[in-house]
């Protein structure tokens, strides 16, 4: 910053332009004030009861003296101006002051928009306060993550177990209709049954009711038969099995001794009554729910 060097011996003359000189060697300091914002409070300018106290102010490059005033949308800079005699006899305006208070004018400025200046020392409260950059960089990536895995929640298409009452579901979530009775599996496009090639395919039921073609394939036989004669059944016994299904009473062949073989038919007592097959695995009942879709 420029300076003037006026205490040295022999007595300097003060003209004018060392005044000028002298002006306008603090105007570089006053830039200083563009380091908090355009408008700024640099001290003082406390409220109370609507009035705005004294303090300082910074507008556009400029520190100016605010005065108490009535609190109001904006500022206005006022100027007061004080003739001073020179040497021809003339009175002119030498003495410029210049202050800062609430009004309005064709050059006003809103009140709102001047940044009370912080010192030095709270800053550094207040930043001790804040995460430092790596916290907060560390912060953007759990969220980044987070976001990630809520992606088919935010777009629709996925959905929870609730284990509490329909009129318990959170707000932002609703019951899943179509999943009532229902129990997922997995899709599956290479299986041999279609029911799996599509997602949102239905199927299955709680019971089945068996078929005789879905009875094991076997036969059921006896350790001895017998021949029969006019008088009765003969109780001797004769090698080989009864064949079951044959008619009662038709001769099939003749035994060793040339009697006549004839078999009978043998059948079981009736057995289950045909009642379907719960398929039921044991279970406990829940509600889906997912959550509304954000717009």
């Amino acid at each position: 910053m420029n300076k003037a060097d006026v205490n040295q011996t022999g007595g300097l003359r003060l003209d004018t332009d060392i005044l000028e000189f002298a002006f306008d060697a603090p105007k570089i300091a006053q830039l200083l004030g563009y380091l908090a914002h355009d408008l700024a409070i640099i001290n003082g300018c406390s409220e109370n009861n609507n009035v705005v106290n004294n303090g300082t102010v910074f507008i556009n490059g400029e520190i100016l003296p605010f005065k108490q005033s009535v609190k109001a949308n904006t500022v206005v800079i006022v100027e007061k101006k004080t003739k001073r005699a020179f040497k021809t006899g003339q009175n002119k305006d030498v003495l410029i002051e210049r202050w800062v208070e609430f009004g309005v004018s064709t050059l006003s400025y809103n009140w709102a928009s001047f940044y009370r200046v912080k010192s030095l020392k709270q800053l550094e409260l207040d930043l001790a306060q804040k995460a430092g950059l790596q916290a907060f960089n560390n912060l953007i990536a759990r969220v980044e993550k987070l976001e990630l895995f809520a992606r088919p929640f935010a777009q629709g298409g996925s959905m929870l177990f609730w284990n509490k009452p329909a009129d318990k579901i959170p707000v932002g979530w609703r019951e899943v209709l179509n999943w009532r009775e229902r129990i997922a599996i997995g899709w599956n496009p290479d299986s041999d049954s279609d029911i799996y090639h599509s997602i949102g395919n239905t199927g299955g039921s709680e019971t089945h009711q068996i078929s005789k073609s879905q009875l094991p394939n076997v036969t059921i036989g006896f350790n001895d038969a017998y021949y029969i004669e006019s008088s009765g059944i003969n109780t001797t016994a004769v090698s080989g099995k009864i064949h079951l299904g044959s008619n009662y009473g038709g001769a099939n062949g003749t035994d060793s001794d040339n009697n006549t073989l004839y078999y009978r038919r043998a059948e079981t007592d009736v057995i289950g009554n045909g009642e379907s097959i719960n398929h039921m695995p044991p279970i406990r009942t829940v509600m889906y729910i997912e959550p509304i879709p954000i717009p």
